[in-house]
């Protein structure tokens, strides 16, 4: 999993964390100087940990702290889908709760209605989702 982290941050993330904010300011209604839209790229947070964690790389950390960081990393995935699910307004009118539905449908019904009948018809298969 440690690869995968390392191949995103330096593939899409550094490119949408650099060219991203140029893009961004530019398009947008003020127009900022060179000189500022430099200072925004710098002073962007998740850049400034990348380089912080490139620069920590030589040096050992302690155990506790490495696993006080994957305790708090482990909290990422369960906030961020509440943080989604708190996002949803159902009062949008029908085309998002219908759309919703199929696509939870499709991603949470049909794969164990796949595995029920592999099960009733003898034919043992892994679940996957």
């Amino acid at each position: 999993m440690a690869t995968g982290i390392l191949i995103d941050q330096l593939g899409t993330y550094l490119v949408l964390s650099t060219l991203g904010i140029t893009v961004a300011d530019i398009y947008s209604a003020g127009k900022d100087s060179t000189a500022a839209i430099v200072k925004r790229i710098i002073s962007f947070p998740p850049l400034i940990a990348l380089v912080v964690a490139f620069a920590l790389m030589p040096f050992g950390l302690p155990v506790w702290f490495c696993d006080a960081l994957k305790r708090l990393g482990d909290t990422l995935a369960p906030l961020a889908l509440v943080s989604v699910g708190l996002q949803l307004r159902f009062d949008q009118g029908n085309g998002l709760v219908t759309a919703l539905a199929t696509g939870l449908g499709f991603k949470l019904l049909l794969p164990r209605s796949r595995y029920y009948t592999s099960v009733f018809w003898g034919r043992r298969t892994k679940l996957r989702v």
